[in-house]
């Protein structure tokens, strides 16, 4: 077997997993810092919409600027969730019963 393949299929696709995990966590807390960074340094987006939607008291649209980066991670983590069991199959039999 080729040393490439060993290194894709052995190292490569366990240790990915770990990353894809890692990274959908991280996007979750890219889109709950953006309401800090974005009063700090004025810039315009969600993150100051949500305050202004905050000091005006306009609550369909703070709700908006929660519900729909909620969403967002919550999509991330559930392909997350998918993607791992392609790329370790043991993930797959780890819910089955074995018959003894």
């Amino acid at each position: 077997m080729a040393p490439r393949r060993l290194y894709i299929q052995y190292l490569l696709r366990p240790a990915l997993i770990l990353v894809f995990s890692y990274l959908s966590i991280q996007v979750g807390q890219l889109l709950g810092s953006t309401i800090i960074v974005e009063n700090i340094f004025a810039y315009e987006g969600v993150g100051s919409l949500a305050i202004h939607a905050l000091s005006t008291r306009d609550l369909p649209l703070l709700q908006g600027c929660i519900f729909v980066p909620a969403i967002i991670f919550l999509a991330l983590r559930f392909v997350t969730d998918l993607v791992q069991p392609w790329l370790d199959p043991r993930l797959q039999q780890a819910g089955r019963r074995v018959s003894a």
